[in-house]
C-alpha cells in the first residue's frame, strides 16, 4: 500500500472513531439517569420506558462497537506509529469510560441489569451483554491490558501533546488529555493481571513497546470483534454481485444486510442497511466513516441484498441524486436521529434525496423519542408499490443465494416477511 493510501486510510478511521466517542460521550446524559429512576422506584419498567432504554442500549452497543472495529482496522492497516497508537489509546479510553458509565451510573440496580440482559432479537443484540460489558470491564487481565497502553501513554506524553497538530490525527489527538483518566487499575488488578498475562510478556519481550503498547489495545478488540463476529465474509457471490451491476441504474436504491459490519449491526430487522446508487460505477452511502462515493464492489459486499427503483422519470431521479450528493463528505450520525442534516445516516440519504420529489413521502416513525426512517420501512413502500418498485433480491436465507427478479422477488419477500 503506497504512503498516501495510508494516509487516508488513517485519517479515515481517525475521524471515525473520534464521532464514536463524541456519540458514547453524548450518551452519558441526564435524560437516560431519569429513565431509569422510574423502574427502578417502582420496581419494573413499563412497554414506553423499555422501548426508550433499549434504542438507547443499541445506539450504545453499535457507537462501542465501532470504536473496537476502528482497533482493528488500524490493526490490519498494519503501521504501527505513535499516530496510530493515538487512535488506538483514544478509542480503548473511551470505550472503559463508557463502560463505566454503564455498569456505575445507569445500571447500579439489579432491575436495569436484568433489562439490560435481556436479548433484542428487533436489533438483533443478543443476551447477557450488560455482563459481558461489565465482565469486560472489571478483568484483572484487561486491566493489565490497559496499564500497558497508559504506561507507554505516559512514557510519551509530550509526542501525543505534539499530535494535536497534527492534520489526520489531531482532533482524536486532542482528545487524550481528558480520555486517560478513565484508565484508573487498582493495584490488586495490576497483580493478578501480571500473573495471568506474564506468558504473552515472555514471547512478546523482544518487542519494542510502541508494539506492546499496541498489542494490547487490539488484544482486547479482537477479542469483542470474534464475539461479534464482525467482518465476516460476505455471503453475495461475485457473479451475484455482476449480475446486480449490471440491472442498476441511476437512482436505485440498494437495501442490504452485512452481519460484518459495527455501523448497523444493532439496527431494526433483517435489513437494517440502505445506500443510493447515483451512477454506473458509483453508490452513495453513508457509514461509519461518513457519507462517501463508494465502488460497488465495497458498498455490494454484503450478506443480503434488495435492489429498488423509484417510479419517477429521468429528470426527476436525476433532480433526487443532486439531493443527495449535496449531503457528500458529512459524518455519520451515530445518534440515528433526523432532526438535522450535518450528519447523516444510512437511510437519512435516501430520506432527504427523495422526500417530496413528486409527492413521495416517507413516514417517520419515533424511536426514543426522535424521527427515523428504516430500511425496513423504505422495503415496506416497495413491497406495496405505491412509490418504489422491486427489482431484485437476493438472500442466503431465502433465495438460495440465487438473484430473483420482479415478481419472485416480491413473493421471496412476501415468504420472508410470513416466517
Amino acid at each position: 500500500m503506497q504512503k498516501c493510501d495510508q494516509e487516508q486510510l488513517l485519517a479515515r478511521i481517525s475521524l471515525t472513531a473520534c464521532e464514536a466517542i463524541y456519540a458514547l460521550k453524548n450518551l452519558e446524559s441526564e435524560e437516560v439517569l431519569h429513565l431509569v429512576k422510574g423502574p427502578v422506584e417502582r420496581g419494573y419498567f413499563q412497554p414506553d420506558e423499555q422501548e426508550d432504554l433499549r434504542q438507547w442500549f443499541g445506539k450504545f452497543l453499535t457507537a462501542r462497537s465501532v470504536l473496537h472495529e476502528s482497533i482493528n482496522d488500524l490493526r490490519k492497516l498494519g503501521v504501527e506509529n505513535i499516530r496510530s497508537f493515538a487512535i488506538a489509546f483514544a478509542a480503548a479510553c473511551s470505550l472503559v469510560r463508557a463502560s463505566r458509565y454503564l455498569v456505575v451510573n445507569v445500571s447500579s440496580d439489579s432491575i436495569v441489569q436484568r433489562k439490560l440482559n435481556e436479548p433484542i432479537p428487533d436489533l438483533r443484540i443478543p443476551g447477557k451483554q450488560f455482563t459481558a460489558i461489565r465482565k469486560s470491564l472489571t478483568s484483572p487481565k484487561h486491566a493489565w491490558l490497559l496499564l500497558n497502553a497508559k504506561s507507554f501513554a505516559q512514557e510519551h506524553e509530550e509526542q501525543l501533546n505534539e499530535l494535536i497538530h497534527d492534520s489526520v490525527v489531531g482532533s482524536i489527538a486532542a482528545l487524550i488529555p481528558d480520555l486517560k483518566t478513565s484508565i484508573e487499575v487498582e493495584p490488586k488488578d495490576w497483580l493478578l493481571g501480571r500473573i495471568r498475562y506474564r506468558i504473552h510478556g515472555f514471547r512478546r519481550r523482544n518487542k519494542v513497546a510502541l508494539e506492546r503498547a499496541f498489542f494490547a489495545i487490539a488484544e482486547l478488540s479482537g477479542r469483542v470483534i470474534a464475539e461479534l463476529k464482525l467482518g465476516s465474509a460476505p455471503k453475495i457471490t461475485t457473479k451475484v454481485r455482476e449480475e446486480i451491476v449490471g440491472l442498476l441504474q441511476a437512482g436505485d436504491i440498494v437495501v442490504s444486510r452485512h452481519d460484518g459490519a459495527a455501523s448497523n449491526y444493532f439496527l431494526p430487522g433483517y435489513w437494517p442497511h440502505a445506500s443510493l446508487f447515483v451512477n454506473e460505477n458509483l453508490f452513495l452511502e453513508a457509514r461509519k466513516d461518513g457519507v462517501r462515493l463508494r465502488e460497488p464492489d465495497d458498498t455490494l459486499s454484503v450478506d443480503a441484498v434488495v435492489i429498488i427503483r423509484p417510479k419517477l422519470n429521468q429528470h426527476k431521479i436525476q433532480e433526487a441524486i443532486q439531493r443527495a450528493m449535496s449531503h457528500e463528505g458529512k459524518s455519520y450520525n451515530f445518534d440515528f436521529d433526523f432532526f438535522n442534516d450535518d450528519r447523516l445516516v444510512c437511510t437519512e440519504v435516501v430520506y432527504r434525496a427523495y422526500q417530496g420529489i413528486d409527492n413521495i413521502n416517507f413516514d417517520l416513525s419515533y424511536r426514543a423519542g426522535r424521527p427515523s426512517l428504516s430500511a425496513e420501512d423504505i422495503l415496506e413502500m416497495a413491497k406495496k408499490g405505491t412509490d418504489f418498485n422491486v427489482i431484485a433480491l437476493s438472500s442466503d436465507l431465502f433465495t438460495n443465494g440465487k438473484l430473483l427478479m420482479d415478481k419472485a422477488a416480491l413473493d421471496a419477500l412476501s415468504v420472508e416477511e410470513s416466517i
